[in-house]
């Protein structure tokens, strides 16, 4: 299975989501998955598999997503929506994949996958509220996989379309 994984993250970092993506990649990949992590072009610049003590390997591939804006929250949110675009671009030319999967790191990098036309997956860590953005998004993916189930259960409530849509597996 060829795995497409979008992480609007510093990758490698020594944040704690970095680690979190770095052995949730190794263990797809150990499962036999072709994993590729996209992560934005900027930062990180260290060896992943090194920094992290990896043993299996898997593609990361850099993608356009700038660090010119400074380093307020609003710098965040439009270099966040800057590669929200190149992930949907990204997704848009590659026909080689079977899944997408993304995890919850900010509040809208994940609707990059919307342009992608395979299965979507995504990673929550935290329940979302009922906004038209998120109702979009709940109402055009495959499924979430939620770290716990007051998580599950909330999106579930928030969201009726993700009912036997939602997997519950802690990290």
């Amino acid at each position: 299975m060829r795995i497409i994984y979008i992480a609007n993250v510093r990758f490698p970092t020594n944040k704690a989501h970095g680690i979190q993506i770095a052995k949730m990649c190794e263990a797809l990949a150990r499962q036999g998955a072709n994993l590729t992590l996209v992560v934005p072009r900027r930062g990180g610049r260290a060896d992943p598999f090194a920094f992290y003590g990896l043993k299996t390997a898997f593609t990361v591939k850099r993608i356009w997503g700038p660090s010119i804006f400074p380093k307020t929250r609003l710098g965040f949110l439009l270099s966040t929506l800057l590669f929200t675009f190149s992930a949907g671009i990204y997704l848009l030319w590659r026909r080689n994949y079977d899944v997408v999967y993304s995890v919850d790191i900010d509040h809208f990098s994940f609707l990059g996958v919307l342009c992608g036309k395979r299965p979507r997956f995504f990673e929550m860590h935290a329940p979302r509220r009922r906004t038209w953005l998120n109702r979009l998004w709940f109402n055009n993916i495959s499924g979430v996989i939620a770290v716990n189930q007051a998580i599950q259960t909330v999106l579930e409530t928030n969201f009726p379309a993700l009912k036997g849509n939602t997997l519950v597996a802690p990290n």
